[in-house]
């Protein structure tokens, strides 16, 4: 005669069909999870087709240079590479790049729009003073910052006074003077 189980018995075999099925399920869970994660990776990692040239970037180019040498000077400047990979860092990279040209104030945005195009907005500097110096004459914005050797002085009200030496693109001309006269030319 063939003998049932007992309490106990029943009671073990449901807990492990129990288990069996927790086992079961969490797995499919995790499965279904992993999956979500590769194909989240899948469409956040770039390929060749989000890559675009700097040459291509479009923005404004300052006064007196063409988009292609203000473009070429930022990639000079910057030291970088001919072609960017669209990704997260590149927006910083782009960021720190452009603000090293001695004729941008700010970069105010910079937006890509798939696959390959990408838009940066500046503001430029505004010439305020011509400065003569050394039988040369340079240029600064209305915060006193030396603009390039090439910025037009035609139009600008001229320094009073006889400078220092100026500084560097981009910085503030070393002499007080300068700087002062400067702002008092800013609107």
């Amino acid at each position: 005669m063939i003998e049932s189980p007992g309490p106990y018995e029943r009671m073990r075999r449901q807990l492990v069909r129990a288990v069996a099925w927790l086992l079961l399920v969490a797995s499919v869970l995790l499965g279904i999870i992993a999956l979500g994660r590769w194909c989240m990776r899948q469409l956040t990692t770039p390929t060749d087709h989000y890559e675009v040239a700097f040459a291509d970037i479009e923005c404004a180019a300052p006064p007196g240079m063409t988009r292609g040498d203000f473009l070429g000077e930022v990639r000079y400047l910057a030291r970088l590479p001919a072609s960017l990979t669209l990704d997260a860092e590149t927006k910083d990279t782009l960021q720190s790049g452009f603000q090293l040209h001695p004729w941008v104030l700010t970069v105010d945005e910079i937006r890509w729009r798939p696959p390959d195009k990408l838009r940066v907005r500046l503001t430029f500097r505004r010439p305020a003073l011509a400065v003569v110096w050394n039988e040369e004459t340079r240029v600064v914005d209305d915060r006193g910052v030396v603009l390039p050797a090439s910025t037009p002085a035609t139009g600008l009200p001229q320094f009073a006074g006889v400078p220092t030496a100026p500084g560097a693109e981009g910085k503030p001309w070393p002499d007080p003077e300068v700087v002062r006269q400067a702002q008092a030319r800013s609107p």
